[in-house]
């Protein structure tokens, strides 16, 4: 069985049935303050929205941060709004410590399933072995370590 990547386990969500989800709010991504990455939180909601859902890809997320989000525990409450024959919506919210953290609508879709013309604009970005890549994720996790213990302040010129 392949190893999951940390995000991938780190955003994972149980279903606790009656679209409620167990997860945990790991420190691995937080910021030098202690409270997690927004954009990590969102991650774990849409977790939860996606195993709800019909369909697989999210295609247009809106998300309302409330509060900080700690490392810890955490349930995400999912409620259905729409399904329909090509599109669904959900909300869900993140609560942590009987407070609502995070607020989160999502319409998904299946891609695979599109037809009709599609529009690329861009091209995907000439990226460099993964090798270096890897030795680059390890500098920003090596720095990330050391600004968590560190007291660093910067003098006014």
């Amino acid at each position: 069985m392949p190893r999951l990547h940390p995000f991938d386990a780190d955003t994972a969500v149980i279903d606790a049935g009656g679209g409620r989800y167990a997860a945990t709010v790991s420190d691995r991504w937080s910021l030098v303050a202690g409270h997690a990455n927004g954009g990590y939180g969102l991650a774990i909601c849409l977790q939860a929205l996606r195993a709800q859902s019909a369909y697989p890809d999210p295609i247009a997320v809106s998300a309302t941060y409330l509060r900080r989000l700690e490392p810890g525990p955490a349930e995400v409450l999912v409620e259905p709004i729409r399904t329909g024959r090509r599109l669904s919506v959900a909300e869900g919210r993140l609560i942590q410590d009987g407070k609502e953290k995070l607020r989160v609508v999502a319409n998904f879709a299946d891609l695979e399933a599109a037809s009709g013309r599609t529009d690329m604009r861009n091209a995907a970005p000439n990226l460099p072995p993964k090798a270096m890549r890897q030795q680059i994720s390890s500098a920003i996790d090596l720095f990330v370590q050391i600004a968590r213990y560190s007291d660093v302040s910067v003098a006014e010129a």
